[in-house]
């Protein structure tokens, strides 16, 4: 089964397109440059919140397909493939934010976690005091975001924790969920979220499967239904993201940064990162600071 592109942001590769753990912009910045038809695509690490306040349109979201009418809220959880179709002249914003920025302040809020990792459409009214709230917050969330004032990243966190859970009660209030994440997704969100924790102890499928409460067999097939690779191929990713950052970012001796991931010795580590990228970890940091 074909996969859908895997972006950053819509039409960009970049695998870090946002600062702050959030981007935000209106629905029309990017949309009309495609004619106003966002294909579906989807993001590993990138959850979004579509604010509707005027207009209409179509999307699907997973296996959600329905019209838009604002106003409205509309959620896309990482991972889950995604499309929209907007008319023109539609108003309202793209607001993504990263999926590890909601667990460094929500995780321990499971039931606020369960609303952002579910695809769902929250319809609400328009005269209503939490609508003309979320409305205004984000209006002071742009306006922060695009600043220079003194403590902007401490005032746009405060925000973006504000508009969260308002949104949150909202879908919550309402019950309104409509499409129940897959049990797929939620395995490769609990997948990623140990690896990011055990990527250097170099557990093997069946730890990180007993982990899930699944089968070896059951993971390797979710991750290739979902991401398009086994579940060997993700953690030996998970391993060479910490390696090249190390190699880049670092001064640190390659023997300093084998030990510190894992390796037995600088040889393995080597040979384990040449056969993912075909260099070695020497050319690879020499490659990139030329």
């Amino acid at each position: 089964m074909k996969q859908p592109p895997n972006y950053g942001l819509y039409g960009e590769i970049s695998s870090n397109p946002i600062i702050d753990g959030l981007h935000i912009e209106s629905i029309a910045d990017r949309s009309q440059l495609y004619d106003w038809e966002i294909k579906p695509h989807r993001h590993d690490d990138l959850l979004q919140i579509l604010h509707i306040n005027k207009g209409h349109g179509s999307f699907s979201i997973g296996t959600l397909h329905s019209d838009i009418s604002a106003p409205c809220l509309l959620i896309t959880p990482r991972l889950a493939p995604h499309g929209f179709s907007f008319e023109k002249g539609i108003e309202g914003h793209v607001i993504t934010i990263h999926h590890q920025w909601l667990l460094n302040f929500f995780s321990q809020e499971r039931n606020v976690l369960n609303i952002y990792e579910n695809s769902q459409t929250i319809k609400v009214n328009k005269k209503s005091e939490a609508w003309l709230t979320i409305n205004q917050t984000i209006e002071q969330l742009k306006k922060e975001f695009f600043g220079s004032k003194p403590w902007r990243h401490q005032t746009v966190n405060a925000l973006l924790v504000s508009l969260v859970v308002m949104i949150a009660r909202e879908a919550n209030n309402e019950n309104q969920i409509t499409n129940n994440q897959s049990k797929s997704i939620s395995y490769i969100n609990q997948f990623k979220e140990l690896l990011d924790t055990h990527y250097r102890d170099h557990f093997n499928i069946d730890f990180y499967a007993n982990q899930i409460g699944v089968t070896q067999t059951q993971l390797n097939r979710v991750c290739r239904n979902v991401l398009g690779k086994s579940a060997l191929t993700v953690i030996n990713q998970r391993l060479m993201l910490e390696a090249e950052r190390d190699l880049l970012y670092t001064a640190l001796s390659i023997k300093e940064i084998a030990y510190s991931l894992g390796f037995q010795d600088a040889a393995y580590f080597t040979r384990f990162f040449k056969k993912q990228s075909k260099q070695s970890p020497n050319e690879f940091r020499n490659s990139k600071r030329q």
